[in-house]
């Protein structure tokens, strides 16, 4: 693939972001949603079905632009992926629990910020409103979502005495 104009460079994050938001949707919802209790629980179910719906945004801009997104890895969400993978491993319980997937989450849920950020100033400088409307909608998604296990942690994980 080449990398010469602003357009290539928006392509590549998109590929990132598909391959991403998939992997979220495959292996780290779910497991997640294996181990988690109540109210974070049912966040995490949720946030899989709206990560369908991410998906299906992704796919629907790259009919907008002719291309197709998949193909590419993203190594930085197998890594934040696999972060949370080992929390998992070490089977913590109750509070630890809670605030080691909301940790998890919340690694997931800034990268995802950042990158779909990026996307919609690149859409806005090459002129692609229909792209930055469907990107902008999926950026405030996940930011209500890192909102609410913000506000999760904040209400549920006890202190330590």
């Amino acid at each position: 693939m080449k990398l010469d104009s602003l357009t290539d460079l928006l392509v590549l994050n998109l590929k990132d972001l598909y391959s991403g938001e998939t992997q979220i949707y495959k292996k780290g919802l779910p497991a997640m949603i294996k181990v988690a209790e109540g109210e974070l629980k049912k966040g995490f179910e949720d946030h899989l079905k709206q990560t369908k719906e991410h998906i299906t945004r992704l796919e629907e801009i790259g009919k907008i632009m002719g291309t197709n997104f998949k193909g590419m890895k993203c190594v930085a969400m197998e890594g934040i992926i696999q972060e949370g993978a080992e929390i998992i491993k070490f089977k913590p319980t109750g509070n630890v629990n809670m605030a080691g997937l909301i940790g998890a989450g919340q690694k997931v849920e800034n990268y995802e910020i950042g990158s779909y950020a990026s996307a919609v100033i690149l859409a806005k400088k090459i002129g692609l409103k229909d792209v930055v409307k469907l990107l902008t909608t999926t950026l405030i998604e996940e930011e209500a979502t890192s909102k609410k296990l913000t506000r999760l942690a904040e209400n549920n994980i006890e202190s330590e005495k």
